[in-house]
């Protein structure tokens, strides 16, 4: 189904229904999740009659585009309204942030733009209109405590991991624990390309460019792994980690694609174990690099490793890379 059968569109979803005056308005997302994704709109007097089309279909979409163009938003549809208390209606909805035209790693994000009426018709984005990279704020909010998307640390000064952390599968985490400015692991056994229960909490990566980093410190007595993880999903992502190796710290990064397991790089360090040694993942585009510091000087493990197969079109889905610290036994 869709607007114009005729044409065969990709499906018709995500359908939400809102009274407006005299009419009822149907609002859709038509030509799947992809480049052609798009928002429509039909209407009707009564729900016992059809709802008819808007000829200007689609009223959202970046398809009528063309590549290269700067800070890119594409895949935009899956559309809500809402009519705020200070009478404006804005809309929310998924798009991407590709880069080299059409890769993404950071998985569907939410976008807000207003609504325009005319001739009784929703309008939320002109044709062939970019979606500009920051919007208006609705009249009446401000921002609020702790919702810096790009730039933002945390010190562990509470007593529980802030809601930007997430755990894949179980929502457990006996093994993890926040305390005087301190996160720590009781590492699990299993490893991230395990499908059962890991010790890794992630946070969204917000950006094609960025940078993550932290300081970790491995028990003298122990024989555990630990270090930071760009992880897509468990058969897709990399881990930056450290081990004990005759008294010292062992740094090496492990690349998992498509479910197999390869050590790409290993640096022995001087830094004896038991000691903190602060590593760092950078992503710029397709590219991402692994490094350590070691006296005062950040230094690569590994040449700069493929970040493409952390993308949605490599290794599927649509959540995005998280990055995090992870452990394991």
């Amino acid at each position: 189904g869709g607007v114009d059968i005729s044409q065969e569109p990709i499906w018709i979803e995500a359908p939400h229904i809102y009274k407006v005056n005299d009419w009822y308005y149907l609002s859709c997302a038509e030509g799947g999740t992809g480049p052609q994704h798009s928002q429509v709109v039909f209407r009707t007097r009564s729900l016992d009659k059809p709802f008819i089309p808007y000829e200007n279909n689609p009223i959202l979409t970046q398809r009528d585009l063309s590549w290269p163009r700067p800070n890119p938003v594409d895949t935009a549809g899956h559309a809500d309204m809402i009519q705020t208390d200070a009478g404006e209606w804005w809309a929310v909805f998924l798009g991407t942030r590709p880069y080299e035209n059409y890769l993404y790693n950071t998985g569907r994000d939410t976008f807000l733009l207003p609504v325009e009426w005319r001739n009784e018709w929703p309008h939320i984005l002109p044709a062939k209109t970019p979606i500009p990279p920051t919007s208006p704020r609705p009249a009446g909010t401000s921002k609020q405590q702790g919702t810096d998307f790009y730039d933002w640390d945390d010190q562990f000064d509470g007593n529980s991991l802030s809601v930007r952390w997430q755990t894949p599968r179980d929502f457990d985490r006996h093994w993890v624990s926040v305390e005087n400015g301190v996160l720590t692991m009781s590492p699990l056994e299993n490893a991230l390309y395990s499908k059962e229960m890991v010790s890794y909490v992630g946070s969204h990566q917000a950006a094609a460019s960025f940078a993550a980093s932290t300081e970790v410190t491995i028990a003298n007595a122990s024989s555990a792994e630990a270090g930071l993880a760009a992880f897509q999903s468990a058969s897709y992502h990399y881990f930056l980690g450290l081990r004990g190796e005759q008294g010292r710290y062992e740094a090496f990064v492990e690349q998992v694609v498509d479910g197999k397991v390869t050590t790409v790089a290993r640096q022995f360090l001087t830094t004896p174990i038991g000691e903190p040694v602060k590593v760092k993942i950078h992503g710029e585009g397709a590219l991402i690099e692994f490094a350590i510091e070691q006296n005062g000087e950040w230094l690569a493990v590994g040449e700069p490793q493929d970040a493409t197969w952390l993308s949605t079109q490599k290794a599927g889905g649509f959540v995005g890379t998280t990055i995090g610290p992870h452990a394991r036994k």
